[in-house]
C-alpha cells in the first residue's frame, strides 16, 4: 500500500513538483533505535534456559563492549542454531508492536520527506534476513528499501548518477529520475564516494570528533535527525507549516 501511494505521489508531481527532490535515509542508528531492539533481543535469548543461550549472550555482550561492527543474527544462528533463532526473532516481532523501535525524530523527518518531496526510502548496510527482521519491528517494511552489502554508499549514488546530473534510483526505490537526492547516515565512511552534487547528513552526537576527521564538503554533520529538517528548511526554502 505505502508502495502504491509513494507511486500515485510521483504522478501528481506536476502539482507539486518540490524539485524532485528524494530523501534517501539508513535504517540503524538514523530511523531505528539498534541500541534498544538489541537489548530486548538479548533479553528474549536470556529466557531460555540452555547453555547455548547463556553463550550467546555472553558472546554478543564480548562483541558489543569491543566496538566493532557486527550481526547479531549471525552470532545467534552459529550458536543456538537456525531454528530457535527463528523462534527468537518471532517473539521479537510479536513484542515489538508494543514498542517503539523508532528514533526520537524519526516519524517527522519521515513525515517531512512525505510532504515536502517526491519520496523517500531506506537504504540499509547488512545481511537481507537481518535487515528485514528490523524493518518489520520499526513498522517500514511496506517502504521502499534497499539492502546493500556496500558500506560505502557513496558509491552506489555514484552508480545512479547519469550524465546529465540526475539521478535514476534502482527499482528497490521505485526506479525514479530526480533531480536532487538528500542522503543521512550515522556513519562517516557511508559519505567516502558521496558524489558532491548529493546533500548529505551525518548524524554524530559526538562533537569531539569533528577536529579529527575531514568529511566531504557537501555533507553537514547534525547531532540529532531533527536538525535536518531545520537544514532543509533552509536550504529549500520551505516555511514552517
Amino acid at each position: 500500500m505505502a508502495r502504491l501511494l509513494q507511486n500515485l505521489f510521483w504522478m501528481s508531481t506536476s502539482v507539486k513538483e518540490a524539485s524532485k527532490t528524494f530523501y534517501l535515509f539508513d535504517l540503524d542508528r538514523t530511523l531505528f533505535d539498534t541500541v534498544k531492539a538489541a537489548n530486548q533481543m538479548v533479553g528474549l535469548i536470556e529466557q531460555r534456559s540452555d547453555a547455548r543461550a547463556q553463550q550467546t549472550v555472553e558472546r554478543i555482550r564480548e562483541l558489543f563492549e569491543s566496538g566493532v561492527s557486527f550481526a547479531m543474527r549471525d552470532v545467534m544462528i552459529e550458536v543456538l542454531g537456525a531454528q530457535a533463532t527463528q523462534e527468537i526473532h518471532t517473539q521479537f516481532l510479536e513484542q515489538a508492536v508494543a514498542h517503539e523501535l523508532l528514533l526520537p525524530g524519526a516519524q517527522a523527518l519521515m513525515d517531512f520527506a512525505s510532504t515536502h518531496s517526491v519520496g523517500w526510502g531506506i537504504v540499509t548496510y547488512g545481511s537481507e534476513e537481518a535487515q528485514r527482521v528490523k524493518l518489520q519491528a520499526a513498522k517500514l517494511i511496506d517502504e521502499p528499501f534497499l539492502v546493500t552489502q556496500e558500506r560505502d554508499k557513496g558509491l552506489l549514488m555514484q552508480a545512479w548518477q547519469q550524465a546529465n546530473g540526475t539521478f535514476l534510483l534502482p527499482h528497490e526505490l521505485g526506479g525514479h529520475t530526480i533531480d536532487d537526492l538528500v542522503f543521512v547516515d550515522d556513519h562517516l565512511y557511508s559519505f567516502d564516494s558521496l558524489p558532491n552534487t548529493v546533500s548529505g547528513y551525518w548524524v554524530s552526537p559526538e562533537v569531539s570528533v569533528l577536529d579529527a576527521v575531514e568529511y566531504p564538503a557537501s555533507v553537514v554533520r547534525v547531532e540529532t535527525i531533527s536538525e535536518v529538517i531545520t537544514h532543509e528548511r533552509a536550504r529549500r526554502n520551505i516555511d514552517e507549516a
